[in-house]
């Protein structure tokens, strides 16, 4: 069995997983930043609990808006391509 401690630095658990992780976030709407968004947080909470850090998080968002939706997703991958070197 193994115990679970909290940190209380980072306010997340270790010792379930203890990995990192690069986040993906697609959306049809504009919300990444914004009080509406929730599904940031909630992924950086969930995966802080079971013991999985955060590293970087990439949006793509507006892909129900057509061509703003394109430039955007182009944008995320710009980001992630420079992001990896």
């Amino acid at each position: 069995m193994q115990v679970v401690h909290l940190n209380t630095q980072k306010l997340y658990s270790v010792g379930l997983l203890n990995k990192s992780a690069y986040v993906f976030v697609t959306s049809g709407s504009f919300l990444a930043d914004s009080p509406m968004d929730h599904q940031i947080p909630y992924l950086n909470t969930f995966l802080g609990f079971v013991g999985i850090e955060v590293k970087n998080t990439f949006v793509a968002g507006g892909q129900a808006m057509g061509e703003v939706g394109v430039e955007a997703f182009d944008k995320a991958k710009a980001q992630v391509a420079e992001f990896v070197g």
